[in-house]
């Protein structure tokens, strides 16, 4: 059986509206970056979607959809009131929910599933080209990644659960602007490091996660062992310095999948600005995949004949990013201390490292 539901929507359209056309709910601006096309007025139901994304019998595309209804009215409540939920709440649990889900669901998430599966067969085949490859390591259907990266909510959310979230409010002339893929993750902490592994999984230590909510809203999710954003007994910062929206702005050019998305308070000069500017540093999310060693205790590594461990992975988003009102304190230096002597390629969180001893042991 076949959905009617052709047109289905890995962006929601309750998201985007809230960067509508002068508020009109059914047009919203958009920018092709690699056509460098502008339009200022694109139908809302046809973007941030593909023809059975989810699968021709609609029935991942129906759950998705009961799921937006419930995370969508606590995102119109803190739109309205600016407000965060309660750390805890039903409401705070349907933010990170939204957070989780509307990375996940995302094509960049889902060609990062099959590219890594992939680069790993083929790195093996480089290893042994004599091996039974499809019974090794099989290759996925478009829908079987879908379903592999979704089934990873559960857990990330646990993980996220320990990040404290604060409201940015742009106070200045010039709009947040969003993406095909906004869920942004940032880790300025281990960037400063000059940290060579993975920076930005969710349980990694100094995380950041910025997502825009509209043109005058932002949610930040943040390590507090790391950062100090703004002033601690309040729930929000206020930007007042255009340059540091268009720092934020730049992260969605550098994360987006294809295209960017604004209301009507955005030129096409500013956005043809904005991506030749972020021009000059790497796109965030292309799969990545490096052979390394896995030694047995006692062994030594110069014995190894051959690489033994593939790691895979995604490149992060990295501007040397610097934002008013979010520092790293002066209390992270002994988590810094402890990077600098650590052998291991993962930096976690304690949250992060309880949850998969708990799965593991």
């Amino acid at each position: 059986m076949t959905t009617e539901k052709k047109n289905q929507h890995y962006v929601p359209k309750f998201y985007l509206r809230n960067f509508s056309y002068k508020q009109n709910q059914k047009q919203i601006g958009l920018y092709h970056i690699e056509k460098a096309f502008f339009y200022p007025k694109a139908a809302i139901r046809k973007q941030g979607s593909k023809t059975f994304f989810y699968g021709q019998d609609g029935t991942l595309e129906e759950n998705l959809s009961k799921v937006e209804d419930t995370i969508s009215r606590s995102i119109r409540h803190i739109i309205s009131t600016n407000e965060l939920p309660q750390v805890k709440s039903e409401g705070h649990l349907n933010v990170l929910y939204f957070t989780a889900l509307t990375h996940l669901r995302n094509p960049v998430a889902i060609n990062q599933v099959k590219d890594s599966v992939q680069q790993m067969r083929s790195a093996l085949l480089e290893e042994d080209s004599s091996i039974d490859i499809d019974r090794l390591v099989p290759s996925l259907t478009h829908e079987q990644a879908i379903h592999i990266s979704i089934s990873q909510i559960g857990q990330i959310i646990d993980i996220m659960s320990d990040l404290a979230y604060k409201l940015i409010i742009n106070t200045t002339d010039c709009p947040f602007i969003t993406s095909d893929f906004p869920v942004v993750k940032y880790n300025r902490f281990l960037e400063k490091l000059k940290w060579q592994h993975g920076k930005t999984g969710y349980g990694t230590a100094g995380l950041q996660i910025f997502i825009p909510l509209s043109p005058i809203l932002m949610i930040l999710f943040f390590d507090r062992r790391v950062y100090k954003v703004g002033n601690k007994k309040d729930n929000l910062i206020e930007l007042t310095d255009t340059n540091d929206v268009d720092k934020l702005n730049e992260l969605q050019v550098l994360n987006s999948f294809s295209t960017l998305y604004f209301n009507e308070k955005v030129t096409n000069d500013y956005v043809d600005v904005l991506v030749q500017k972020s021009s000059k540093y790497g796109r965030a999310n292309i799969a990545t995949l490096k052979m390394s060693y896995l030694v047995k205790p006692g062994e030594n590594i110069n014995s190894l004949r051959h690489k033994n461990l593939i790691v895979s992975g995604a490149t992060d988003c990295e501007t040397e990013l610097e934002i008013s009102g979010i520092k790293i304190h002066s209390g992270s230096k002994k988590i810094e201390n402890e990077v600098k002597k650590s052998t291991s390629v993962t930096q976690l969180r304690p949250k992060a490292l309880e949850i998969l001893d708990s799965k593991y042991y």
